[in-house]
């Protein structure tokens, strides 16, 4: 019976208005927020590159084998007897 009279009473204090549980909307974008950022850290572990910096003693070579040349003084060039891409060699080495 006890329980009864708990539940009558309970009906009887409805005068005050309903009890309705809504959550803030502040959660909400709080939440959006949180998950936007989970997935963004999931796309970078998955696609995303780290550039390390490399300090190595040594001469860089262009694997191509096109140089920057200049002229220890200033002239004018009267005659170029070679073609961009055509190869060129130093007296007796090899042309790869």
């Amino acid at each position: 019976m006890l329980f009864r009279q708990e539940v009558a009473a309970a009906q009887a204090a409805q005068y005050l208005g309903s009890v309705r549980l809504q959550r803030p909307w502040s959660y909400a974008a709080v939440t959006s927020v949180a998950l936007a950022l989970a997935l963004m850290l999931v796309a970078f572990a998955t696609w995303g590159e780290v550039n390390r910096k490399a300090r190595l003693s040594g001469v860089v070579v262009p694997s191509q084998g096109s140089l920057n040349i200049s002229a220890p003084q200033a002239g004018v060039v009267m005659d170029l007897p070679v073609r961009e891409g055509q190869c060129v060699k130093a007296f007796g080495g090899s042309c790869h």
